[in-house]
């Protein structure tokens, strides 16, 4: 009876495993006929489970959608539909939407949680509001900033704010919004904050150097220029180390001294996308890599030449590679934290998994059988 218990539970083990994958959760985009000058557009959300590539679920969230950011236990997903002014708040277990809120003051642009997830925040890149989770109230937090001109993005700890136009740069405290620094510097479009929101990493690409820069008073610190290779990416902050994929490998960079080293020479870069970005949170050392989209617009009027990729790496190389699309015509990088748990309840069993789950039946058919016909000699031999 021990064997069979022990196989069942051998059973249950693997497809609980089955369920203990990372999940993304993409825009997906689709051309909209309802104008005549058209380009492609997102007004739903895909699940995609980064394990195996699977779609578990599409949810509507409105037009423009794509800022999105996940609760720090994984549970809560809130999404935003820029261009109808509203968030909505979805359960990831279920994937269904839980509650909306509308005719916000702004487009939400971005959106964000506080460190201690009971604060919302939501972004035009003019003026910065909150929500409190708890009454659901509406503040205003900042204002005073240009949306075409600025880039607003905060560090992985939650702790600052950094608002950089091509000449000036602020930093807030996001605790109580204060004014932590504010200096004039020339940064990257694609700048960076370090996990602590201590220091700015920022990419010249005409010289290909990497810069990391003092966020007290914009002073910098080191620079770290690799021997011929370029579009430098940082794919993950472990620690005191960066991993930073460049065209032709991955490089291990100390955040302290800027010392670097070619630590493989395995790039994503590898499988020829038009562009690509990396993004952390997988787990295991693992980064999720997208590439695409590539478009091609004629008088007003656009079309998607290329879907986009998702592929899994580590700085060793290439763990998947999927393209989970289906009937849109691709999917978009969301702005802000978008990788999570799968918490989805409902178990999905791909046709390469079956395989795994016919051999576990057999192997718990042939225990039972044999644990039954020992069973069934004892009770003849005392016969």
């Amino acid at each position: 009876m021990n064997a069979i218990k022990l196989s069942c539970i051998l059973v249950l083990t693997t497809l609980t495993a089955q369920l203990s994958a990372k999940v993304a959760y993409l825009p997906l985009l689709r051309h909209n006929y309802d104008v005549l000058i058209y380009s492609p557009t997102a007004t739903e959300l895909l699940a995609v489970d980064l394990e195996n590539g699977q779609r578990l679920k599409k949810i509507t969230v409105g037009e423009g959608a794509g800022p999105v950011y996940l609760s720090h236990d994984d549970k809560t997903l809130y999404a935003a539909a820029q261009y109808e002014e509203k968030i909505v708040v979805i359960d990831t277990a279920a994937l269904e939407i839980l509650a909306v809120w509308e005719q916000l003051p702004v487009e939400p642009r971005l959106i964000f949680l506080n460190s201690a997830g009971d604060e919302l925040f939501f972004s035009d890149n003019s003026e910065l509001y909150s929500i409190n989770l708890s009454g659901e109230q509406i503040e205003l937090k900042l204002s005073g900033y240009n949306n075409q001109g600025y880039t607003w993005l905060y560090n992985e700890d939650l702790t600052h704010l950094m608002i950089y136009s091509p000449t000036q740069v602020d930093v807030y405290h996001l605790a109580d919004m204060s004014l932590k620094s504010s200096f004039t510097a020339s940064l990257s479009r694609g700048a960076q904050l370090s996990k602590s929101g201590e220091v700015i990493f920022s990419f010249d690409d005409s010289d290909d150097v990497l810069t990391a820069i003092d966020s007290k008073n914009g002073t910098p610190i080191w620079t770290f220029e690799p021997t011929s290779d370029s579009g430098l990416q940082i794919a993950q902050q472990d620690g005191n180390w960066l991993t930073v994929f460049g065209f032709r490998g991955t490089y291990k960079i100390n955040m302290t001294s800027g010392e670097g080293v070619l630590s493989s020479t395995y790039t994503p870069y590898s499988r020829a996308l038009f562009w690509a970005q990396w993004h952390s949170g997988i787990g295991d050392n693992q980064y999720l890599a997208t590439g695409g989209v590539e478009m091609v617009t004629v008088t007003g009027w656009a079309w998607l030449l290329d879907h986009m990729k998702l592929i899994v790496a580590s700085e060793r190389g290439e763990v998947s590679y999927f393209e989970p699309f289906g009937d849109a015509l691709s999917a978009a990088v969301p702005s802000g934290r978008f990788i999570g748990e799968k918490l989805y309840s409902i178990p999905v069993v791909t046709v390469n998994d079956l395989w795994l789950i016919f051999v576990l039946i057999g192997v718990v058919f042939l225990v039972t059988m044999s644990v039954l016909l020992r069973q069934n000699g004892s009770l003849n031999d005392s016969n």
